[in-house]
């Protein structure tokens, strides 16, 4: 019962998308791929060992036009930017994880 417990917690920290320490990713290249429900983006640090669920479609709502999905993404040097919706866009920061809705057009 008690690993259930820890496993649960971890599960949770995950997917909350639990803030990274900045001095521990510093200078690590991040991994990024669209979940499986492509409602979220899935980052991954090689050093240390560190994957991430951002939750994009939950954390800035659902786009009035478009399937409220990620369609791409794209790195520009410590952000990432998020299109999904139609016409919608997010940017994360990569160093803290960060989220910004920027909005629709």
């Amino acid at each position: 019962m008690r690993y259930r417990h820890c496993a649960a917690v971890f599960l949770v920290s995950a997917l909350v998308g639990a803030r990274a320490d900045e001095a521990q990713l510093q200078g690590a290249a991040p991994g990024l791929a669209i979940s499986a429900d492509g409602r979220s983006l899935v980052v991954r640090f090689s050093k240390p060992p560190v994957t991430r669920l951002i939750e994009v479609i939950s954390a800035c709502g659902m786009p009035i036009v478009g399937a409220p999905l990620i369609h791409s993404y794209a790195l520009h040097g410590d952000t990432v930017t998020v299109a999904f919706g139609k016409h919608c866009q997010a940017t994360l920061h990569i160093p803290d994880l960060k989220l910004s809705c920027d909005g629709c057009d």
